[in-house]
């Protein structure tokens, strides 16, 4: 039987190998969120890939693979396709096509801040944190009174009347 192929003549190969690393150093990318101010009947507002309410970068030009966001406590509400409803309390990520249609719900019960933490993913890191704020601001209402019990006006003469316009938000008033 035989069981391999034996020889007795010597033979001599030299090879070259060459290792080339390709692989440049990866960028972490860039992210942020502009969520504009919304009034409490607005309800679901479209702050997804599209709207222009996000800027995403990277130096490598890897695509964005998944969004994170962070509330440390509750408030609005999101809502994306696969994730449902979610507050984000503690923490959430999101797939690139779920972020793509991610909304952010008006708070019905009157004016609230929030600010929150989001950070993407470029396929191999996290990009840093960065603050996003949502503010649901109710309308103001105000209130203009006069000490006079009647205005007269003879015919050609012009009358100036002065108020101070106030609220007890301390917001800016604005007239019109």
């Amino acid at each position: 039987s035989n069981d391999g192929i034996y020889s007795n003549q010597a033979f001599s190969s030299t090879h070259t190998i060459t290792i080339t690393d390709d692989d440049q150093a990866n960028s972490k990318p860039s992210f942020s969120l502009n969520v504009p101010s919304m009034s409490p009947s607005q309800g679901w507002v479209f702050i997804g890939t599209g709207s222009g309410r996000s800027s995403y970068s990277d130096g490598n030009g890897d695509a964005l693979s998944g969004v994170e966001i962070v509330a440390s406590e509750s408030g609005h509400w999101f809502w994306a396709p696969v994730a449902g409803s979610f507050n984000a309390v503690g923490g959430i990520t999101l797939t690139a096509d779920d972020f793509a249609q991610l909304y952010v719900q008006s708070n019905y019960g009157g004016s609230m801040s929030q600010s929150f933490q989001v950070r993407a993913h470029d396929g191999t890191e996290w990009g840093d944190y960065t603050t996003a704020t949502i503010k649901t601001v109710a309308p103001i209402k105000v209130t203009l009174s006069s000490s006079a019990s009647s205005i007269a006006e003879d015919a050609g003469s012009s009358l100036t009347l002065t108020a101070t316009l106030s609220s007890a938000a301390s917001e800016d008033v604005t007239v019109g």
